[in-house]
């Protein structure tokens, strides 16, 4: 998907069921309530979020269901309440090699929020805000277990690193 400009609507792009191998890049996809949200099933694989512009999304500008080998590139979130949302997911190693956000001015929400990730690594992100005034969380943890967090900087929040949910045996480094 390619070249579109979608704005005012709920969701700008939405995907269902097992996807895998599919690149959404290029497009316009500023000013709605939700970017894009892709609602994989398991075993979706490869799929490439690319130099898209979710800036001014209300909600969650880039949310990732089940895919763990997923490529995000690339894409504005300026003016975005909420980053991105990895759920649903065991096993991924998250660095910013697959996962290259600038998540600098993604106000008021989570940069990054990891939910029901379990055994997972998320190494070496920069999540910081830099606002005027401290917002929003750099990484929320939300129902996720065995994960590990580690050599991850966050400034400008008003938490680093926040456990809401059911968190158990997460490593913090």
């Amino acid at each position: 998907i390619e070249n579109l400009t979608v704005d005012g609507r709920n969701i700008a792009i939405r995907m269902d069921g097992a996807d895998s191998g599919n690149t959404i890049e290029a497009n316009t996809l500023a000013s709605n309530a939700n970017g894009i949200l892709a609602f994989m099933s398991a075993g979706s694989s490869d799929n490439q979020f690319l130099n898209n512009d979710l800036s001014n999304t209300n909600g969650t500008a880039l949310l990732i269901q089940s895919d763990t080998q997923f490529t995000v590139s690339g894409n504005n979130l300026a003016g975005s309440a909420s980053g991105v949302v990895l759920q649903d997911m065991t096993g991924a190693t998250i660095t910013t090699t697959n996962l290259s956000i600038d998540t600098s001015q993604v106000t008021g929400g989570d940069a990054l929020t990891l939910a029901n990730v379990t055994n997972s690594t998320l190494n070496g992100l920069t999540l910081s805000y830099v606002g005027n005034v401290t917002t929003g969380t750099g990484v929320e943890l939300n129902g996720d277990a065995g994960d590990t967090i580690e050599n991850v900087k966050v400034a400008g929040r008003i938490d680093g690193i926040q456990m809401g949910g059911v968190d158990s045996a997460d490593t913090i480094e």
